[in-house]
C-alpha cells in the first residue's frame, strides 16, 4: 500500500495518521525517535505493511508485475493499489474523495507542530502545495507519480511503461485488491483503528 491506502486506513486520529503517513520517510534511528503520539501511527504503519507483503494475492500482483518492472515489482503494485483504491473507493466509504482529501490535508497540515527532521517539514509541505492525492484519481496521472519516484531510486527500472503494465494488467489486478484490501481492513480495525466514513 503507498501514501493513499496509509492514509485511509490510519482512522480519524491525527497523531495516528501523521505517524503512519511519515513512516517511509525516516532513517530507523529517526523513527524510534518518534513523539511516543505518533509512535502508534508508526506501528499501524508497519501492521499494514506485513499484512499486505505477506497476502498470497499481493504476492500474485507482484508476480504478474515481476517480468516488466523486475526488482521493483512489489513498488509498483503498492501504487497501483492507491490507483485501484479511488475507483473502488464508494465500495469502502461514503465519504466523497473530495472532502476525504480535504480532510487529510487539514490534518497533515499540523505537522509543524510535532519536532520532526526538516526534511519531513519540507516533504510534507511540498506534497501538500501539489495537492499530491489528486494524482490517484485517473490513471492518466501514472506517469507522473512514477517521475517523481524514478529520481529517487538508484537502479535500472521501467516506471516509464508503468501506464502501459497498468493497462495490461488492469482486470486481474483489481480482482486481487478487491481480496487483499478487505483483510487489511480487518488487521487495522482488529488493532483498534476506526476508519472514517
Amino acid at each position: 500500500m503507498n501514501h493513499l491506502a496509509h492514509l485511509y486506513l490510519s482512522g480519524s486520529q491525527p497523531e495516528i495518521l501523521l505517524g503512519n503517513f511519515i513512516a517511509d520517510f525516516l532513517t530507523p534511528v529517526q523513527q524510534r525517535a518518534l513523539p511516543d503520539e505518533l509512535q502508534q501511527g508508526l506501528r499501524l504503519h508497519l501492521l499494514i505493511d506485513k499484512t499486505v507483503d505477506t497476502n498470497m494475492m499481493f504476492k500474485k500482483s507482484v508476480a504478474l508485475l515481476r517480468s516488466t518492472q523486475g526488482k521493483y515489482a512489489p513498488v509498483v503494485a503498492d501504487i497501483f493499489y492507491d490507483y485501484l483504491l479511488v475507483e473502488e473507493w464508494s465500495q469502502f466509504t461514503i465519504c466523497p474523495y473530495i472532502k476525504f482529501k480535504s480532510k487529510i490535508y487539514a490534518q497533515l497540515g499540523f505537522h509543524t507542530s510535532w519536532s520532526l527532521p526538516i526534511v519531513v517539514h519540507s516533504r510534507i509541505d511540498r506534497m501538500l502545495d501539489n495537492d499530491f492525492l489528486r494524482s490517484y484519481e485517473s490513471r492518466e496521472h501514472i506517469p507522473h507519480t512514477f517521475s517523481f519516484l524514478k529520481k529517487r531510486v538508484k537502479f535500472e527500472n521501467q516506471f516509464d511503461h508503468a501506464l502501459r503494465d497498468f493497462n495490461t494488467s488492469h482486470e486481474t489486478l483489481l480482482i486481487h485488491f478487491n481480496q487483499v484490501f478487505p483483510t487489511i481492513i480487518d488487521a487495522v480495525t482488529s488493532h483498534g483503528v476506526i476508519l472514517q466514513n
